[in-house]
C-alpha cells in the first residue's frame, strides 16, 4: 500500500473517525510520497498538502510516535519548509530501507538539518538518492560543496548500502572516496552529477576501481564520461571488476574507433558483464555526418559476452544488415532485452532511411526465445503477403517499431505479419511512431497511422485467437 500526499486531502482538520481508520491501516504503509518540489506540475499540490489533512495527521503523529511503523520506502522531496525537517526526523526509522531526497531551493541551512536529522536512522536503509537542485552550475556546485561534510556524515553511517543515485549533486573526490568504501554497495549511479571545476583530468582515475578496497561489491555503474576515459577506467582495473551492468552516458561527439576500442576495454575488463547500456548523446546541433554515424559491427566486441541485455541510443540512426543482426542474436541467445537506436534524436532528411525491416524480426525470433522487450529503427515499406514470420515470440512482452517509415498500402500486411509473430494468447504492447513518405521536414509521423498500424494489429490477433479457441473447442 502506498500513501501520497495529494489532492484527496482537503480538509483542515482530521476528523476522529478518519484518524482511527488511518491508524487502523497505517501498519499496511509499506511506501510514502511526500512532495513538496515547486514545480509547475506540483506547486498546486504543494499548496494544498500545508493546508490539508496530511499536514494535521503528520503533527497528530508527531504526538502520538505511532505513525507508519511498517514503512519500507520513503520518497520526500523537500521545499523550503521548516516543518520538513521535524517530519522526515519522524518517518525516517529503521523500518525504511529505500530513502530517496530530493532538495528543491531547500536553503543550506534547512537541508543541513534534515541530513543531521537522519544521524542514526539509516542503518538499515539498502537503497539511498539524492537530487539536488535544479539551476545553473555554480549555484548548484557552490550549494552541493557547502554540503558536503553533511552529505559524507551520512554515507558513513549507511554501512548495509547497496544502491546510490546522485542526481545533479557534486561529484566530488571526498564524495566518491566515501561511497567506495561502503562494503556491500552493488549499484552507483552518478551519470547525473556534476564534476567540480577542480578537478583534474581523467577524472576516472577518481574512482579507484583497480584499488582492491574500493568498490569491492560493485556490480552496475552508471556513468557520464568520455568514450577514451572510460576504455581507460576498464583497462586500469586489470580484469578484477566483477561488473555485470554498465550504463555508460557520452556527450561527446562519437567516433567509431573510440567505441569500439572501449567495448573491447569493457569486455577484457569485466569478463562478468551481461547488461550493456549506451546513451550516446551528441549535441544535437551538429549537422549530419555520415563518419560519426555508427554501424553494427561496432559492437562486435560485444560477441564475446553473453549479453541479456543491450541497449543502444544515438543521434543517428544506426546501420545495420541483416548478416549483423544474426551475428548480434546468434551471439546473445539469452536475450531479454534488445534496443537498438529505435528513436535516433536528430532525423534530418538527409539521414539514410533504415536498412532493415520487418521481416528482421523472424531472425531475432528464431535466436532470441527469451526475448522480453524488442525495440528497432525498421522501415514496415515491404509486402509481407507471402511471408511465413514463425517462429514465434513466446515471451515478448513489447515491441517497439521505432520512428519508422511507412506505406499506407503496406499497413494490412505489416500489422498481419507482426500479430503472427506473438502467440495470440499472450498479451503485447506495441508502440511505434509512423514516418509519412514525402514530408521531410519532420520523420514524426501521424497519429492516425500510427493509432490505424497499432489497432490493426490488435484486430489480426483478436482474428487470430477466436480461430485458435474455435480450433480448441472443435467449433
Amino acid at each position: 500500500m502506498t500513501l501520497a500526499s495529494g489532492k484527496e486531502l482537503e480538509s483542515t482538520e482530521v476528523p476522529y473517525k478518519n484518524w482511527k481508520r488511518l491508524s487502523k491501516y497505517s501498519g499496511r504503509v509499506r511506501s510514502l510520497i511526500h512532495d513538496e518540489a515547486p514545480t509547475s506540475e506540483t506547486s498546486q499540490k504543494a499548496k494544498i498538502i500545508y493546508s490539508a489533512t496530511y499536514q494535521c495527521i503528520l503533527q497528530n503523529a508527531i504526538n502520538r510516535h505511532s505513525f507508519l511503523p511498517n514503512l519500507r520506502k520513503l520518497t520526500w522531496r523537500a521545499g523550503d519548509n521548516i516543518n520538513s525537517t521535524l517530519q522526515i526526523s519522524l518517518l525516517v526509522s529503521s523500518t525504511v530501507k529505500d530513502l530517496q531526497l530530493s532538495f528543491w531551493d531547500v536553503s543550506i541551512d534547512n537541508a543541513g538539518s534534515i541530513f543531521k536529522q537522519l544521524a542514526g536512522r539509516v542503518d538499515n536503509v539498502v537503497s539511498f538518492g539524492l537530487e539536488g537542485r535544479i539551476c545553473d552550475y555554480d549555484s548548484s556546485v557552490s550549494y552541493a560543496e557547502t554540503l558536503e561534510g553533511e552529505l559524507i556524515d551520512v554515507l558513513g553511517e549507511l554501512k548495509n548500502l547497496r544502491k546510490v543515485k546522485l542526481h545533479h549533486w557534486l561529484l566530488s573526490e571526498k564524495v566518491l572516496t566515501h561511497l567506495g568504501a561502503l562494503p556491500f554497495l552493488q549499484s552507483v549511479d552518478v551519470a547525473d552529477s556534476y564534476l567540480p571545476p577542480s578537478i583534474t583530468r581523467p577524472w576516472y582515475n577518481k574512482f579507484r576501481l583497480g584499488d582492491t578496497e574500493m568498490f569491492t561489491s560493485l556490480e552496475s555503474l552508471r556513468v557520464c564520461m568520455e568514450l577514451k576515459e572510460a576504455s581507460e577506467m576498464f583497462r586500469c582495473t586489470g580484469g578484477t571488476l566483477m561488473l555485470r551492468v554498465i550504463t555508460l552516458v557520452v556527450v561527446e561527439i562519437v567516433r567509431r574507433n573510440d567505441l569500439q576500442e572501449c567495448l573491447e576495454s569493457l569486455v577484457c575488463s569485466c569478463p562478468s558483464i551481461n547488461a550493456v547500456h549506451l546513451t550516446l548523446r551528441s549535441h544535437d546541433e551538429v549537422q549530419y555526418d555520415a563518419s560519426e554515424q555508427l554501424h553494427i559491427s561496432d559492437f562486435s566486441a560485444l560477441h564475446q559476452t553473453d549479453l541479456l541485455h543491450f541497449s543502444v541510443s544515438h543521434r543517428l540512426p544506426i546501420r545495420g544488415s541483416y548478416g549483423g543482426i544474426l551475428q548480434m542474436v546468434s551471439a546473445w541467445t539469452g536475450l531479454e532485452t534488445f534496443e537498438l537506436n529505435a528513436r535516433p534524436v536528430t532525423m534530418e532528411s538527409t539521414v539514410p532511411p533504415p536498412d532493415l525491416d520487418l521481416t528482421v524480426l523472424s531472425v531475432i525470433a528464431e535466436h532470441c526465445p527469451e526475448l522480453r522487450s524488442l525495440s528497432l529503427y525498421i522501415s514496415i515499406e515491404k509486402s509481407f503477403q507471402n511471408t511465413n514470420p514463425e517462429p514465434l515470440f513466446y515471451n515478448l512482452r513489447r515491441l517497439d517499431l521505432g520512428e519508422t517509415i511507412i506505406h499506407p498500402e503496406s499497413l494490412a500486411e505489416a500489422a498481419a505479419f507482426v500479430a503472427a509473430l506473438v502467440p495470440p494468447i499472450r498479451k503485447i504492447d506495441v508502440v511505434a511512431k509512423v514516418h509519412r513518405p514525402g514530408y521531410n521536414d519532420t520523420w514524426s509521423g501521424s497519429e492516425g497511422e500510427v493509432a490505424t498500424l497499432v489497432a490493426t494489429i490488435q484486430r489480426s490477433r483478436d482474428a487470430l485467437r477466436s480461430a485458435l479457441m474455435k480450433k480448441n473447442t472443435g467449433i
